[in-house]
């Protein structure tokens, strides 16, 4: 199975989810305000906001989750900045594409590209990006 997925989040010493949730108009797909239980028994040491687009078959293309992710954001661009700079957060556009080594030709061709759109987001927010590709073995996928 081939599982790829793009998000982009803020991190931060200690902000309120919800706020980010209320001044975008946007519900996170994860989050998280320090010290609160990170199901461990330990407390997160930092808040976080995510906003991800999950492929919905194998092999998805990357750059359609970028746009998709990259579309709900755009307009948001001065809020955005404006939210990192008044909670001092770091923002980060988070690509993972994971895959295995089955017959599937999918699996054998993973590659990620960013088209000028991404890369004029990011500059535009000061995002820095993290781009994994995870292979597995066909029997732990």
């Amino acid at each position: 199975m081939n599982k790829s997925y793009v998000y982009f989040a803020f991190l931060g010493e200690n902000f309120n989810p919800k706020d980010i949730d209320s001044r975008l108009g946007l519900v996170a797909t994860e989050a998280w305000q320090k010290g609160s239980s990170n199901g461990r028994s330990l407390p997160h040491r930092f808040s976080y906001w995510k906003l991800a687009i999950t492929a919905e078959t194998a092999g998805a293309d990357i750059r359609l989750l970028l746009q998709k992710l990259i579309a709900l954001l755009n307009e948001k661009i001065e809020l955005i900045n404006s939210i990192k700079a008044e909670l001092q957060a770091d923002t980060i556009l988070k690509v993972v594409l994971q895959t295995n080594n089955s017959s599937d030709s999918a699996a054998h061709t993973a590659a990620m590209s960013f088209d000028s759109a991404t890369i004029n987001f990011l500059h535009q927010t000061g995002a820095s990006i993290d781009a994994r590709l995870l292979a597995y073995p066909s029997s732990a996928a």
